[in-house]
């Protein structure tokens, strides 16, 4: 397992500040997704340019929420920062709405092939997949995320991406280091170049 202080990801030049494309659902109620990413990667020095993959009332914990897909406008979006020129250094990458998101973030890569592409596939947790998300959107997530640059999942989408059970099989957070690493090292073998693997929750930590 490769350490971090072996990776070089990113070399600040003078005052070049780096920009981001986060595509990501924006929340109106609730601490999560664009809400937090515009100015946690603002306060790291990056300029955020957002793409809203969907506009929630409040996050799926809430009852009564409302979602609005927004598939149909992501191309023409997108595609209208080429006509002014616009210059991105990286892809980040969240929440999705629908399979179709997927082909519209490829669409960046191909626009931005230098871009750093970093998959954060946000679509479960505790076992449980969200609401929103259809095996179809899984698997189109599990695709996405084999070709991460950085790819951070949490145990429940690790194991959505490697097809592992969830669910009433489901193991628990409380995964031992040789568990964890033997998780890591199979998404890197699905092409994901480098792995953060999140959630883990110990008894007595």
């Amino acid at each position: 397992m490769t350490s971090a202080n072996d990776l070089h990801l990113y070399e600040r030049r003078d005052d070049y500040i780096p920009r981001v494309a986060a595509v990501h659902d924006l929340c109106g109620y609730g601490k999560c997704s664009l809400g937090v990413a515009i100015p946690v990667l603002s306060a790291a020095g990056c300029d955020v340019c957002p793409v809203p993959t969907g506009l929630f009332s409040s996050h799926t914990a809430f009852p009564g929420w409302y979602m609005h897909d927004t598939t149909s406008i992501m191309k023409d979006y997108t595609d209208a920062w080429k006509g002014i020129g616009v210059e991105i250094d990286a892809v980040y990458s969240g929440f999705l709405g629908a399979p179709e998101q997927v082909d519209r973030i490829r669409d960046l890569y191909e626009t931005y092939p230098n871009a750093l592409r970093v998959v954060d596939p946000v679509m479960a947790d505790h076992g449980k997949v969200y609401p929103t998300y259809t095996p179809e959107l899984c698997d189109a997530m599990a695709e996405l995320a084999a070709g991460a640059d950085i790819l951070t999942p949490n145990l429940t989408e690790a194991a959505i991406i490697l097809g592992e059970p969830i669910g009433d099989d489901w193991c628990g957070t409380d995964i031992s280091d040789a568990e964890a690493a033997r998780m890591i090292d199979a998404l890197v073998a699905k092409g994901a170049k480098h792995v953060v693997l999140k959630g883990i929750q110990r008894e007595g930590e």
